[in-house]
């Protein structure tokens, strides 16, 4: 069965400039996901308006295949209208599987297990995704498919997620003051506090057909799968943090 791993990799970033191509530990965030991505997928497609980004990915659909990858790694450049930064993740993943036709044509000589169907599986894998492992999402594949033949259509898609401790202890501050978002748990020992997740930012797995179907990724028909590591890389300090957090991983 085909998989299809799409990185939208944008050039703005408000905060943190052009983090996607800033090297982690050596190594640009978007090749790293690019190389990620092609170790599961059969096809890699890099959605991005930026030119060194697109090049980037041209050019290692070269050295992979150099390197024994036997599928593709494509750059598509986007529009201006899914550029901005208040676009959100799943039209630029639509825009990429409607224009499949181009990227259809490159496996029309496969076989059939190997051409895109409406069922083939999506990876939509974000160029921050520096923490993921290629285990963690065989096994985030493994729990869709699996729940798939378990549930029927109910399960669209499987997210990244990691758990947030003390969440259940948060608080806004209305003019100054504390006033905790939930009271009753206020005497909890922490150890009791029940377990609260949080949206990781590294992946998205679903089917092709659920993408076009514009299905919401974070729903009641989302599972999720608690990655080892998390990291939002929404800064400089962001950056070094994940960098110490992979370091300290290998230990």
């Amino acid at each position: 069965m085909t998989k299809i791993a799409i990185i939208p990799s944008r050039a703005g970033s408000k905060r943190f400039k052009r983090k996607n191509i800033y090297p982690f530990l050596g190594v640009s965030m978007l090749e790293r996901s690019i190389r990620l991505a092609a170790s599961v997928c059969n096809l890699v497609v890099v959605s991005s308006d930026d030119k060194e980004m697109l090049d980037l990915t041209s050019s290692l659909d070269t050295t992979l295949r150099d390197e024994g990858f036997k599928g593709h790694v494509m750059a598509y450049k986007r529009s201006p209208e899914l550029s901005g930064d208040d676009v959100p993740t799943l039209p630029v993943i639509v825009d990429v599987l409607q224009a499949m036709k181009e990227v259809s044509s490159l496996l029309q000589g496969a076989s059939p297990k190997d051409r895109i169907y409406s069922g083939s599986l999506v990876v939509c894998l974000y160029p921050t995704a520096v923490l993921c492992t290629k285990t963690e999402i065989l096994k985030a594949l493994d729990l869709l498919l699996d729940s798939s033949a378990k549930s029927g259509a109910k399960v669209k898609y499987v997210a990244s997620v990691y758990k947030a401790k003390g969440a259940l202890r948060s608080f806004k501050l209305e003019n100054g003051f504390i006033d905790f978002l939930h009271p009753e748990y206020l005497s909890t020992q922490s150890q009791d506090l029940p377990s609260i997740y949080m949206d990781a930012g590294q992946f998205y797995i679903g089917r092709v057909a659920s993408f076009l179907e514009e299905i919401p990724l974070l729903g009641k028909e989302t599972l999720g799968y608690e990655v080892k590591l998390a990291q939002d890389i929404d800064t400089y300090e962001d950056y070094k943090i994940a960098e110490l957090k992979l370091l300290l991983s290998k230990l």
